[in-house]
């Protein structure tokens, strides 16, 4: 699926659209500076019906990686899925955040 990455002051947010995705569906896992989602997600038939067309994909399967490099603080990532839609927060670290310098 297609993807905003956004930047503020003080984090990275990463905004994607899963419709029909439920939390259960997704792994969101973090390794060498690199953040990974993944989904698999079946269209199960409901119980008492029949398919009489089928043009939707039976099964979804995705897999998307971001590299972060060091200016995301990985202690402190977040994940949220509302209405079909996940949004990442990545706060940045403290040493990528912009700092003023005392002049002595």
């Amino acid at each position: 699926p297609r993807v905003d990455v956004l930047e503020g002051e003080k984090e990275f947010r990463i905004i994607m659209d899963l419709p029909g995705a439920q939390s259960d569906d997704l792994v969101i896992d973090l390794e060498n500076q690199a953040l990974t989602v993944k989904a698999n997600r079946t269209g199960a038939v409901p119980e008492g019906f029949e398919v009489r067309r089928h043009e939707r994909a039976s099964e979804v399967q995705f897999s998307r990686t971001f590299a972060l490099g060091n200016a995301v603080n990985s202690d402190q990532i977040t994940a949220n899925l509302d209405n079909g839609v996940l949004s990442i927060s990545l706060p940045k670290s403290d040493a990528s955040l912009p700092r003023r310098i005392e002049v002595k």
